[in-house]
């Protein structure tokens, strides 16, 4: 019982952070130790004081999951329509990638950074690589992905693909969005890209695809 927290440090090691919905485990310095927390209202693991190459895998629940992902760390909000807060957080990590494969209405936002940042993203992923390469997040499954560079400098780019069935793409001059699958009239967008300056969209995979172009005022 009771609200419960856990804290996990990394090494000066490489670091591999996994992530469910009950319980989750840092293997630390290559693998020399392993730390293992289960039922656990809330858990954070922080690499940021280190070196090597961390990579943290986390996995959605049955339920509505919201993920945020910037330079500095990721959250995972399990679900978030029934309980408020942020579940689990990664701090520090090279490469994040997060799995919506259990179903729920999951949504995820991947920040960039001040740096060159680019975005792809198809019909069953999206990622960003932030800042030079800098850092990676990766979101597959999700429902809805954005990635937002809005406010940032660089030079950023975002590249969408299409996917088997009939979509509908809207861009204009800072926001770019693709709906898969699309019905007339529908809004329920799949992909958003904000504040990129150069935005490709790719329609490769067949179906009937539909683009909007609008410019600038």
């Amino acid at each position: 019982g009771g609200v419960d927290a856990a804290q996990m440090l990394g090494s000066t090691g490489n670091d591999n952070f996994y992530v469910n919905h009950t319980y989750t485990y840092l293997r630390g310095d290559s693998n020399a130790f392993l730390n293992y927390a289960k039922n656990f209202a809330s858990v954070s693991s922080d690499v940021s004081g280190g070196a090597g190459l961390d990579r943290a895998y986390m996995y959605d629940s049955t339920g509505d999951e919201i993920l945020i992902a910037g330079q500095i760390q990721a959250t995972l909000d399990y679900d978030s329509t029934i309980s408020s807060g942020v579940d689990v957080t990664a701090v520090g990590f090279d490469e994040t990638s997060v799995y919506a494969v259990n179903g729920g209405n999951d949504v995820a936002t991947l920040y960039g950074s001040d740096g060159n940042d680019r975005f792809t993203s198809r019909d069953v992923y999206g990622r960003m690589r932030g800042n030079d390469g800098g850092y990676i997040h990766y979101a597959e499954g999700f429902d809805v992905v954005t990635g937002d560079v809005s406010g940032t400098a660089g030079t950023d780019v975002a590249v969408l693909f299409d996917g088997p069935g009939n979509d509908r793409i809207e861009t204009g001059e800072s926001v770019t969005k693709l709906d898969f699958d699309a019905e007339p009239e529908s809004n329920d967008f799949n992909l958003i890209a904000d504040g990129f300056d150069q935005a490709y969209a790719y329609a490769i995979r067949g179906g009937n695809d539909a683009a909007l172009m609008t410019g600038s005022n």
